[in-house]
């Protein structure tokens, strides 16, 4: 079945209900007198005036029914922006203190603490009295 089909059976069917529902209603609260076939001139007024009010009542039920519901949908959206509002403020807000609070990149790391001139290396004398240099300064000859 296709979704307008569905729709409308379901309108007929609330239609039918509502129908239905004053039928019994204003029956019971107007007529009185079954020794007749016809209903009485004052039962039929009783009638008309019956389902007068009673649909009169469900068009201003519906009316504000429908009027809550925009203004409930209105309500609703007006909070899902003020609460993406929210959350985006506390997201950049997180995303500014982990950017504080991050380790410094090598480009940030200032040069003039870094020694200029490496460190001359230490010489130590073998057994015989020659430098380390100077056994291998004699090994290359």
């Amino acid at each position: 079945m296709s979704l307008a089909h569905e729709a409308n059976q379901r309108g007929l069917r609330d239609f039918l209900t509502l129908y239905n529902t004053i039928t019994e209603y204003c029956f019971d609260k107007c007529v009185s007198n079954f020794n007749e076939r016809n209903t009485s001139t004052p039962e039929n007024s009783c009638i008309n005036i019956c389902t007068d009010n009673y649909v009169q009542f469900n068009q201003r039920f519906m009316f504000n029914f429908v009027d809550q519901q925009e203004r409930r949908k209105r309500e609703l959206e007006i909070t899902a922006k003020e609460n993406s509002v929210k959350e985006a403020a506390a997201a950049a807000a997180a995303t500014t203190a982990q950017q504080n609070t991050e380790v410094p990149s090598v480009e940030n790391i200032e040069i003039s603490s870094m020694p200029t001139e490496l460190p001359e290396p230490s010489l130590k004398e073998s057994s015989s009295g020659n430098t380390q240099q100077q056994e291998q300064s004699q090994n290359v000859l």
